[in-house]
């Protein structure tokens, strides 16, 4: 970031925090003016307007990207502009904070005095800084599907299923309502040892009487049982929640301790001071 970037940064986050309330933006940069009773021209870093209905005010808004606290000669000269040009108040806004004389100029002369900056290690003292996370998958994994149809004209006729998603099938049991094969195996899966490292062979006998939707060629076949192999892949991840990836820049009003915390996207929030 630089001196300009930063001015951008400033009008960014105080057309968002007045856009509820009322404060417009009437303009930034070099060519932000105003004019004075003596007839000289300010310029100013960010000029803002609101109006409670009967009067307007206008407050000028001061950036200082410097690398060193700001002195009460900034608070002064501001201090001088708002007088001569008649505007209702004043902002200086730092990068780095204030000297003390600059503190008590600013109270006397009602000029507000904002620090802004990108956070430090200082900053997370006493707060969570990042969030690790450590996840342990265990992912199911089936094959090796079997049904067993019953023929008329056989006692039971193992079927190879090959190919066959099984999750397409409607299972019709006497004295209950059907069920999709898919929601079976859920079940099945479900009810079997996760904690198990060798695979499984899971198998579900069907009572008399038992049909499915169209298989193997069969309209209507009669099925004996489903059996199937799971096993159990697991797998490890690890995520970080870095509080540098949500905490851009911090802002702190020195006279009110309001303390704000901008993301990285620009979004504002309140925060403990």
């Amino acid at each position: 970031m630089n001196w300009k970037n930063y001015e951008e940064t400033v009008r960014t986050i105080y057309e968002k925090l007045g856009s509820q309330s009322g404060v417009k933006i009437i303009c930034s940069g070099h060519d932000c003016k105003v004019t004075g009773k003596s007839g000289v021209e300010h310029q100013v870093d960010v000029l803002t307007e609101h109006s409670d209905g009967l009067h307007t005010y206008k407050t000028a808004i001061e950036c200082k990207y410097w690398e060193r606290k700001r002195p009460k000669d900034d608070v002064m000269k501001l201090a001088a502009i708002l007088e001569d040009a008649g505007l209702h108040k004043g902002v200086v806004v730092s990068k780095l904070g204030f000297t003390s004389d600059a503190v008590a100029s600013a109270r006397y002369k009602n000029i507000d005095l904002v620090e802004l900056r990108e956070p430090t290690d200082n900053d997370w003292e006493g707060r969570v800084k990042d969030i690790h996370i450590n996840m342990h998958i265990a992912v199911p994994v089936t094959y090796d599907y079997r049904l067993d149809v019953v023929d008329p004209d056989a006692e039971a006729l193992p079927q190879s299923s090959e190919g066959m998603d099984p999750s397409k099938l409607i299972i019709r049991q006497p004295g209950v309502p059907d069920m999709n094969m898919g929601d079976l195996i859920h079940q099945m899966i479900s009810g079997a040892d996760h904690s198990a490292n060798e695979p499984q062979l899971l198998r579900r006998v069907f009572p008399a009487g038992t049909t499915s939707s169209p298989v193997f060629g069969l309209s209507a076949p009669r099925l004996a049982a489903i059996q199937f192999q799971l096993r159990i892949e697991r797998h490890t991840d690890t995520t970080v929640l870095a509080g540098a990836d949500h905490v851009s820049m911090i802002m702190k009003s020195l006279f009110d301790n309001r303390r704000l915390i901008i993301s990285p996207e620009g979004d504002i929030r309140e925060s403990e001071a």
